[in-house]
């Protein structure tokens, strides 16, 4: 964390990161909390974040290509052709 960073809580966070009118729940935020996916600071019972730590950890943990399989077409024999999934 940089000297000049501030720490933020849950809602300022989600203002840093997010767009207003894509912007995902508190919940969502509190539960990737929970499973470690998005790093946290603790004092006492507060709960803060480093928009910076939280960007680059979401960067990671997304940053697998989106898998586009390779479907096998079929044709029928009505001489239709679809994906061998459509079958």
């Amino acid at each position: 964390m940089n000297a000049n960073q501030k720490l933020v809580d849950a809602s300022g966070l989600l203002t840093a990161l997010f767009e207003e009118r894509c912007r995902p729940s508190l919940r969502w935020l509190r539960d990737q909390q929970k499973v470690g996916a998005i790093p946290c600071k603790r004092l006492g019972r507060l709960v803060f974040f480093d928009p910076e730590e939280v960007r680059a950890a979401l960067a990671v943990a997304h940053s697998e290509p989106a898998q586009n399989p390779q479907s096998a077409h079929i044709q029928t024999d009505e001489g239709v052709t679809m994906n061998s999934d459509m079958k």
